[in-house]
């Protein structure tokens, strides 16, 4: 039987190793939505990284495929050369052998040349010839080191692209979500002042009615203007109801662009919301308004009270002083009272991250590569030009 002091501490022991395994996902924070801003930033600063690296591979890479295009070409034409000038060298000092001419010369490229120089000429060109064997087979080696890390490059690129992409999915659902949440407070604060604004119509036109009976057609004309005004901005207030109700209809698509027209739309309707509302105020602040309407005192004072809560500016409050930021902080405000989380596409990051960095360091001996393309153009272009 074990002591019960075994006991305790095997059960100590449990402990520890449960709160081990716990302890990363303990300490794990939810990522806060400001971190869209941070991930954004270092994706940007990936795509800079990778792009930089093609930008100084792609041209070296560019010129060793032109040369490497040209060397066997040019190695035929040098050997043919050669060949040439030395059976018409030979002709000629057989013919001086023979006593058939005191001077004979060979033509070259249109110009009269010693039998010597033609000789040197076709040395000159076998040389050249040589060395472009030579400098093809170290063209092939560079041009595949060069096309192995600008895939390389490409495919990190299309993993940045990727995680990118599902991250961007990620916060446009939280975004529409959380348009969804603001869009309806805005529609219920709405339907709070259409029903306040209806019931105030609905007394002028009892009102309008009863003046109309009593043969009052001055009365009855001032009531009805005073009951179309109402009507109007009734009607106003459905159409910008309809359209926070549905979220503006914004359809998913990439963060940004979703901002920027919720960005719009928000603008828009605060803006009309605040015109239709300055025009019911004058009306219910006219003089003649008390005339027509008394019974329904309650609802102009409740039509008064939702003005002054100004419910685009208290729905919309994640767009107050956003105009002039950049839409990712715009992004990151919209999101800070949902459930977005960054976590999953950290990770990734991270990772690709990790293999960027190994990039910068590989791309240092890639470098070194570079340089040394840079040191062969001069002697590689001295056997591909005459």
């Amino acid at each position: 039987m074990p002591s019960n002091r075994s006991s305790a501490a095997n059960a100590a022991l449990i402990v520890l190793l449960v709160f081990a395994q716990l302890l990363p996902a303990i300490t794990a924070r939810a990522a806060n939505a400001s971190d869209y801003i941070g991930l954004t930033d270092k994706y940007n600063d990936c795509v800079k990284r990778l792009n930089s690296q093609k930008n100084v591979l792609k041209p070296n890479l560019e010129y060793v495929r032109s040369a490497l295009a040209k060397f066997d070409d040019r190695y035929t034409k040098l050997t043919k050369r050669a060949a040439n000038l030395r059976e018409a060298a030979a002709r000629a000092q057989g013919r001086l052998n023979n006593n058939e001419l005191d001077v004979c010369t060979v033509t070259f490229r249109g110009r009269e040349i010693s039998i010597s120089d033609a000789y040197s000429i076709a040395n000159d060109a076998e040389k050249k010839a040589q060395l472009c064997a030579t400098y093809k087979n170290e063209a092939v080696t560079d041009e595949r080191v060069l096309s192995d890390r600008m895939k390389e490059i490409d495919r990190l690129a299309s993993e940045l692209a990727e995680w990118k992409k599902e991250n961007d999915d990620a916060v446009t659902d939280a975004m529409m979500i959380a348009i969804e949440q603001i869009t309806g407070r805005f529609a219920a604060h709405l339907s709070k002042e259409s029903a306040s604004l209806k019931r105030l119509k609905e007394a002028v036109e009892r009102r309008e009615k009863s003046l109309k009976n009593a043969l009052k057609a001055d009365d009855a004309k001032a009531c009805a203007v005073v009951r179309m005004k109402l009507d109007a901005a009734l009607e106003k207030y459905t159409v910008a109801w309809t359209k926070a109700n549905t979220g503006f209809a914004l359809k998913k698509a990439e963060p940004v662009n979703v901002w920027k027209l919720f960005q719009s739309e928000a603008s828009l309707i605060t803006r009309e919301q605040a015109e239709v509302d300055d025009e019911v105020r004058a009306v219910l602040n006219d003089p003649a308004y008390g005339r027509y309407v008394q019974e329904e005192s309650t609802a102009k004072k409740e039509l008064l009270d939702l003005f002054s809560q100004k419910g685009a500016e208290t729905a919309f409050g994640a767009m107050k002083g956003t105009a002039k930021l950049v839409p990712a902080v715009g992004i990151a405000m919209l999101l800070r009272d949902t459930a977005y989380t960054a976590i999953k596409w950290s990770n990734s990051l991270d990772q690709v991250m990790m293999r960027v960095d190994l990039t910068d360091k590989s791309f240092q001996a890639t470098k070194s590569l570079v340089t040394l393309v840079g040191k062969r153009k001069p002697k590689w272009n001295s056997v591909l030009e005459d």
